[in-house]
């Protein structure tokens, strides 16, 4: 299999291609010189999110609302409620729950870029234990097509090797030491190298960084009195030990927060100071921390208006949230699933799917309950499709459609078993609808074929009408 595999990849990557276009190799542009083509290291990105209190909180707060979601478990597309995939995940081993399980692997994914699950027990057997290992623990080995030969994850003491199964196409990573344990990684996209994924961060990690420096610049001011705000100059000369006793009393007497708006008052020789421009405005960078926030939030597809009070509304605060689950919430709940249901797969031999339960959710219930209504009040859905969307039971008439004109029904099928026209079986009808409106049945065929069933259908309903009233009014004689 493996040699057929070879063959039919070497046949494409063998094949010689055409020049790249003229446009792909000009020369760069001016300003493309100033940007860094190297990625963030885990490491790096762990270290951001554990300093910057924005970044953590965009990420706390899509992970915390992920974490919360309750899956539905599907098996070969069909929802099963009790499933012992669910029930795995209620204690998935290690003292966690399957809400602290989810929330640790979405911050490895959302700071990341890749989140890792380790799987335990034998891999074509159900699991018995899943673990979160941290990303920026984990080095790669690349194989001759690029993509990893061999997963290393090493710390502290303990030290797991992971190499690549002998599938060509849907490889697995299974633990060196006799294929007792498996790695699981999950990513939406490659980033520089195949099997890792490219953290988010990337893009706005000189932005971040930016946000760092301004609270390290403004830090120093505070402690040095919001800047070097004079020069102290003497006019005699002065030896080392004086230079340095003058210095020390100044900056403890005329340095820091503190001692801020104080006066220095000193005896001696002949002395000058000299004040340099300061301003209020010199230790303002709320300007700075907004800029940052803004870039942030809309890299992870958060509405600002989460963030921003002086721009919330009553209306547009409900919708950035809708929004909040539609961008960011929901697509991370399916890569991180996904990646679950493709490890159960493989594990349980049948296809392991889930889906989030809406209606566990206040927000997104109240998403169907207006989605149901609008399509309800449309005369899209009937009665009980619209309870099915909001988790209701379904009602009795509750499956007939009605119109605008008088709710009038308009689509029911009155003539199912009455005639054998067109039948499809034996005993079934072809179903006739009618389409009354403005108070009045009007039918509109584009063959006369059609115009004429339906008259031979009102012709038989019309002689059944007569049969039952012969037949009532012959009982009301005897």
């Amino acid at each position: 299999m493996s040699t057929a595999w070879s063959r039919f990849r070497a046949g494409f990557e063998g094949k010689s291609y055409a020049p790249a276009p003229l446009s792909a190799q000009s020369s760069p542009m001016q300003y493309l010189t100033s940007l860094s083509g190297s990625t963030i290291t885990p490491y790096q990105a762990w270290m951001l999110y554990k300093n910057v209190s924005a970044f953590a909180k965009v990420v706390d707060l899509i992970a915390d609302i992920v974490a919360s979601l309750v899956p539905v478990v599907k098996e070969n597309g069909k929802i099963v409620d009790g499933h012992p995939v669910a029930l795995f995940l209620a204690r998935p081993g290690f003292n966690r729950t399957r809400r602290r399980l989810i929330k640790e692997a979405a911050v490895q994914y959302l700071v990341t870029g890749t989140a890792y699950f380790h799987s335990y027990g034998e891999i074509n057997r159900p699991p018995i234990a899943v673990d979160i290992l941290k990303s920026h623990f984990i080095t790669n080995t690349p194989g001759a097509d690029m993509w990893p030969m061999m997963m290393n994850y090493s710390e502290g003491s303990r030290n797991v090797r992971f190499v690549r199964d002998e599938n060509p196409r849907d490889f697995r990573f299974v633990d060196s030491q006799g294929a007792l344990a498996e790695l699981v990684s999950v990513y939406d996209m490659d980033g520089d190298f195949r099997g890792t994924g490219l953290p988010r961060l990337n893009a706005i990690r000189t932005d971040v960084e930016l946000r760092m420096k301004g609270i390290q610049h403004n830090n120093s001011m505070l402690d040095k009195g919001a800047r070097m705000s004079g020069i102290l100059s003497f006019k005699e000369s002065m030896t080392e030990e004086q230079e340095e006793l003058v210095r020390n009393m100044f900056m403890q007497r005329a340095t820091g927060a503190d001692n801020a708006g104080g006066v220095l008052v000193t005896s001696g020789g002949a002395m000058e100071f000299q004040q340099l421009s300061q301003s209020m405005k010199d230790m303002d960078f709320a300007n700075l921390i907004q800029i940052v926030e803004d870039a942030i939030v809309t890299r992870y597809n958060v509405p600002i208006t989460l963030f921003r009070i002086e721009a919330q509304t009553d209306n547009n605060y409900d919708t950035a949230w809708r929004v909040l689950y539609d961008l960011s919430i929901l697509p991370c709940f399916q890569i991180l699933y996904s990646g679950l249901g493709t490890m159960f797969s493989n594990r349980l031999g049948v296809d392991i799917e889930f889906e989030h339960d809406a209606l566990t959710n206040g927000v997104l219930a109240k998403a169907a309950v207006d989605r149901a209504r609008g399509l309800f009040g449309s005369n899209l859905v009937s009665r009980n499709e619209a309870r099915q969307i909001t988790g209701y039971e379904p009602v009795l008439g509750g499956d007939i459609i009605y119109g605008s004109a008088g709710t009038v029904p308009q689509g029911e099928d009155l003539f199912t078993g009455i005639d054998g026209l067109h039948a499809e079986g034996p005993g079934t009808a072809a179903p006739i609808v009618l389409h009354p409106q403005s108070q009045q049945t009007q039918i509109e065929d584009d063959t006369a074929e059609k115009a004429d069933l339906v008259k031979k259908a009102i012709d038989r309903l019309s002689l059944v009408v007569d049969n039952l009233t012969q037949k009532r009014m012959a009982d009301g004689q005897a």
